[in-house]
């Protein structure tokens, strides 16, 4: 591809145009105030800088590549979500419930813990689909950096593939511990559940025991307080028999003789016979109470039993509980790390372009433009895309300077030139582009001109600017 894209216009003439325009408009203004001056262009060259293509990956008659800077002016600074971090927990079977319980939940605070991690490559290309357009196929033509070849994109693509592998082998080992866990999980449950149908079983046998001495106990008792209530009874009636005969022989002397004394006989007597009924009263009632007593007390028994089996029942539940609970917090939240860390895939695929497999590995050449002025500074352009520049472009226009529709056509484009504009006093190719200056080259101050004569016919540039190549001299310009 030309040095300017997107614009209806022969490639060299583009490239002139953009290339010299940009060389004056980067000029800049010396001396005492009111008498400034541009400074004056001496050199200006064309050269191209190799980039590479290497295969990501193939389909049917289509292939994802990366895009490498073999010269590692470029670095690629993937910002991945987490890091592939490998759980290191060891599980012993003979770990108890409640250590196995905190270990879940300290690999679920793990698991869920995400960090971003920043991996560099040099020589990556970020946007490659931004960039491809702008870089010319096979052999380049003119002047070449011929920098120093320090990054290989076969290296570049084993370590971005090492990376994603290192997602994928975390992925797996988060997936593994998650099967180990609920399988250990699984195995606990079983023993849980067989110790709380054991501890079932045995207390139902226990309560059938109980239920039988319970059984003994209250007839046994019933037995003993019905011999009681039997006694009482029958010493009830002896001492009525007794006192009934003296109330008998003591109302018959009062009645013989009317004497007070046989009356108040008769009256104790009588009373007698009254506190002996209250008395039986009293012990039938508190036997009773008694026998209600002692079989609630049984009862209780039993009731007490239940409860405590229930109980350890009631334990072993919340020991399923606990354990099912953490198990299930570890496992989502493994789920979603492990969904996380093969998601990372993308982060690497986005540093890919789609090409026809023919591209998928091959040598492009990215082309810019140098300017040297009196001063001895060089400037470096990157590829430009034709377009009108907004308002950077209405701010430049007012302050003096060419509103040109050209700007830099990608990131990557003018992150090359600056660091080749650092770097370009003192290389090789310093020496090639004076030795290959274009504004001595006729034929490329022709096609400037006429360049320029054609977009201005077009509309796409201000005809104010139809002038702004005039003033060229070969070797030495002035300000426009």
């Amino acid at each position: 591809m030309p040095f300017v894209i997107d614009v209806y216009l022969s490639a060299g003439r583009a490239e002139a145009v953009a290339g010299l325009a940009l060389a004056l408009t980067g000029r800049k203004r010396r001396g005492f105030p009111g008498k400034r001056q541009h400074e004056e262009l001496e050199v200006l060259g064309r050269f191209s800088v190799p980039l590479r293509t290497v295969t990501w990956d193939k389909g049917d008659g289509a292939c994802t590549a990366l895009l490498v800077d073999p010269q590692g002016l470029l670095g690629g600074s993937i910002r991945f979500d987490l890091p592939p971090t490998i759980p290191g927990a060891e599980l012993r079977e003979e770990l108890g419930e409640e250590d196995f319980i905190a270990l879940c939940r300290q690999l679920t605070r793990d698991a869920a813990g995400y960090a971003a991690e920043i991996f560099e490559i040099s020589g990556l290309v970020a946007e490659p689909a931004q960039v491809m357009p702008l870089l010319e196929s096979g052999e380049a033509e003119g002047q070449q950096a011929e920098l120093d070849q320090v990054v290989e994109a076969a290296q570049v693509l084993e370590q971005l593939r090492r990376k994603v592998g290192e997602y994928e082998s975390a992925a797996a080992a988060w997936t593994e511990l998650k099967q180990r866990f609920l399988a250990f999980r699984d195995r606990q449950v079983e023993k849980i559940k067989a110790a709380a149908e054991e501890d079932r079983l045995a207390g139902s046998k226990s309560l059938e025991e109980l239920q039988q001495q319970v059984k003994a106990a209250i007839a046994s008792r019933s037995q003993e307080i019905e011999e009681e209530r039997e006694k009482a009874k029958q010493d009830y009636q002896k001492q009525k028999e007794l006192l009934q005969s003296e109330i008998d022989r003591f109302r018959q002397q009062y009645q013989d003789t009317g004497e007070e004394y046989w009356r108040d006989k008769l009256k104790n007597e009588e009373q007698g016979l009254a506190d002996l009924e209250k008395k039986l009263t009293a012990t039938l009632e508190h036997l009773h109470k008694e026998e209600s007593k002692f079989l609630e007390s049984q009862q209780e028994r039993i009731k007490q039993f239940i409860a405590a089996g229930e109980k350890r029942q009631a334990a072993f539940e919340q020991r399923l509980k606990l354990i099912n609970g953490a198990v299930t917090e570890l496992e989502d939240s493994v789920n979603k790390r492990v969904e996380r860390l093969k998601e990372q895939y993308k982060k690497a695929a986005a540093f890919t372009v789609s090409l026809p497999p023919e591209q998928g590995d091959g040598e492009y050449a990215m082309v810019f433009f140098a300017a040297r002025y009196k001063s001895g500074r060089w400037a470096v352009f990157p590829p430009q895309r034709f377009g009108q520049r907004g308002v950077r472009g209405a701010l430049s226009g007012l302050l003096g300077r060419a509103n040109l529709p050209f700007r830099p056509a990608a990131k990557a484009g003018e992150a090359m030139a600056s660091r080749l504009q650092a770097m370009l006093p003192g290389l090789p190719l310093e020496k090639k582009l004076v030795e290959h200056n274009l504004l001595l080259n006729p034929g490329f101050i022709s096609d400037a001109r006429a360049g320029l004569a054609e977009l201005i016919d077009q509309g796409e540039i201000n005809k104010k600017y139809a002038s702004l190549f005039n003033a060229f001299d070969p070797g030495a310009l002035k300000d426009p």
